[in-house]
């Protein structure tokens, strides 16, 4: 069975979505415990989205447009939002 370069964009943008939950999470959550295992978890599907995209050879980015460009720029700023949280979520 053979996938499509849209059907494994979608998978990668959906453990893209999931990790950005986890991120919000370990925002909202007072416990390290949480803080570190929720930003671990969400690291982890956002290093397996874009591996699964260098494998496939597809490009990550042109999953992500769907034409209309303000649900586009909300789309971007949630990646970039999902960096920055990464980064700023571990405890000093």
């Amino acid at each position: 069975m053979s996938l499509t370069d849209a059907q494994l964009l979608a998978l990668a943008a959906r453990w893209r979505a999931r990790a950005r939950t986890y991120m919000h999470e370990a925002q909202e959550s007072g416990n390290v415990r949480d803080i570190y295992r929720l930003a671990g978890m969400a690291s982890s599907l956002n290093f397996a989205a874009r591996e699964l995209c260098w494998t496939a050879n597809a490009d990550p980015s042109a999953g992500r447009c769907v034409g209309n460009p303000e649900a586009d720029r909300a789309c971007l700023d949630a990646d970039i939002e999902l960096v920055h949280d990464a980064k700023g979520s571990r405890p000093t």
